[in-house]
């Protein structure tokens, strides 16, 4: 349509014929780190080595940010507020602006990164180069940035550190905000997607995912018990609570919470629990 003027969806065979051969092809995507590997490197990896890499990894991972974004981080973008960071993201790919917010956890990273930018280097750009304990007059190209999911890789000795790439950390946010329950409104924002289709393509099939999963089918299934940690299955017996005319309403109500109560003391710490009372009014 672009450039030779033809509306190929006019072409009902081509189109059909288009989508049998694309059938069975999968996507190449950036493979993602886990929780567990990004607090490693987090806390092993000496700075005077990885101090840019730690704080690109921050930004990254915060902000699900695209290799161009980090590129392009300035000076005026973030704002350190005390007690946390807010860094805007005012040019993207969509032309959607985005912030975020990076917690106390990571925030001295980010000051000791920031202290040793060299005090007459004049460039608006955030990222600049560090080696060996000191800060360069020379910014982080793209490029660098796509190399340092690999260098990560590198460091905690994983398999095809190749495959991690520039679009890693942006994977990485999207799969992590989804295991721990963020539904596709949120991660829309949070990425900054308009489709829905191409938010959920983010998403790796984590193991983490399929457990909560199976939980939930297992929960379903065994409606009758209730499965509690460290302990098998707990059957809970049920109290009748009747009414005579004598009996007067506060004290049916009392005998209600007497019994939610024990039974708040039997469940405990259990997890992904569904509990019916049934009275009997007479």
């Amino acid at each position: 349509m672009l450039k030779q003027n033809v509306d190929i969806t006019s072409y009902n065979k081509l189109r059909a014929y288009l989508k049998k051969q694309s059938v069975g092809y999968k996507a190449k995507k950036s493979k993602v780190f886990t929780n567990e590997q990004i607090r490693e490197f987090m806390m092993n990896a000496p700075d005077d080595t990885y101090l840019m890499a730690k704080v690109v990894v921050i930004f990254g991972i915060y902000g699900a940010c695209r290799r161009e974004e980090l590129c392009n981080i300035k000076l005026t973008d973030i704002e350190d507020l005390g007690s946390q960071l807010l860094v805007k993201i005012p040019c993207n790919k969509t032309n959607k602006p985005r912030s975020f917010i990076v917690n106390d956890t990571y925030l001295e990273t980010y000051r000791k990164y920031a202290a040793v930018r060299p005090s007459n280097f004049h460039c608006n750009r955030f990222f600049f180069k560090y080696h060996n304990g000191k800060g360069f007059k020379q910014v982080v190209g793209v490029h660098t940035f796509a190399s340092i999911p690999q260098i990560v890789a590198n460091f905690l000795k994983l398999s095809d550190a190749n495959l991690y790439t520039g679009h890693c950390f942006r994977r990485t946010s999207a799969t992590i905000l989804v295991d721990n329950g963020a539904d596709l409104t949120v991660l829309k924002r949070h990425g900054g997607w308009k489709s829905s289709n191409v938010a959920e393509g983010y998403i790796e099939e984590s193991l983490k995912n399929k457990m909560d999963v199976a939980e939930r089918i297992v929960t379903s299934i065994s409606g009758a018990h209730i499965q509690c940690k460290g302990a098998s299955n707990v059957g809970v017996s049920t109290s009748t609570i009747s009414k005579t005319n004598t009996e007067s309403t506060s004290s049916i109500n009392y005998e209600v919470e007497s019994t939610l109560t024990g039974l708040s003391n039997l469940i405990g710490t259990c997890n992904n629990c569904t509990i019916n009372v049934h009275i009997n009014r007479q």
